[in-house]
């Protein structure tokens, strides 16, 4: 058995934290005086307090546990009419991210777009013009990311639901608009569109979800 300060232990390593901390009688190591709280925490063994420092992998596991902490949860819908606009307005809408140095405010015109999205493809529907609006099955790539639960994604469809809500809960913030569109990559503008000014525009905003949507910035259209 090692002998550790005239005393004999199985574990040497357990003898040695056990007598390296034993009052003021052994002196604490360097090492272990120079260690923060984020590198070492203390533990109680049969009366003694031991410093223990963490590894590099208990580190890690601590981090990603605390990121995965910080993700956003995603939110469901309560009812076929939110699901059905949720997933229209993410449609349109779920590759646009706030875009620039002002991002907060940015990101609240965001919001306003993909309310206004919402409270014109609500019209749409009740109108029975169910082919002006986008699927209301949710786009593969959109999918994806949520899936992979990354947090944009999540961040998307979450305001996208909170855009529905708004929509389904009677505002009007587009003035009974009844189109809107998205900058088109060649440039184009629907035939629809030709001739007629927008009520409202939102944007830019940066814009990674393709689809016929121009990169890598995209504007909302409103038309009355």
């Amino acid at each position: 058995m090692p002998d550790v300060n005239g005393k004999f232990y199985m574990n040497p390593a357990y003898g040695r934290a056990v007598e390296g901390s034993r009052g003021h009688k052994v002196a604490l190591d360097k090492s272990a005086r120079q260690l923060s709280t984020k590198d070492a925490h203390w533990v109680t063994i049969d009366g003694h307090h031991v410093l223990i420092q963490e590894s590099q992998s208990d580190g890690l596991q601590q981090k990603h546990h605390q990121d995965k902490q910080k993700r956003p949860a995603i939110e469901l819908p309560t009812s076929n009419d939110e699901r059905r606009l949720t997933v229209i307005v993410f449609n349109e809408t779920g590759g646009l991210t706030p875009l620039g140095s002002s991002e907060k405010r940015n990101a609240a015109d965001l919001h306003a777009a993909r309310v206004a999205a919402a409270e014109i493809s609500k019209r749409a529907i009740e109108s029975g013009h169910d082919d002006r609006v986008a699927p209301d099955e949710i786009q593969t790539g959109l999918w994806q990311g949520l899936h992979d639960k990354n947090p944009v994604a999540i961040d998307a469809w979450n305001d996208s639901l909170s855009a529905a809500r708004s929509a389904l809960a009677g505002s009007n913030t587009t003035k009974q608009a009844t189109h809107f569109r998205l900058d088109a990559k060649a440039g184009t503008i629907p035939r629809w569109a030709q001739g007629r000014q927008p009520s409202q525009t939102f944007g830019p905003f940066q814009n990674a979800g393709g689809g016929d949507a121009r990169t890598p910035t995209t504007r909302v259209y409103v038309y009355p």
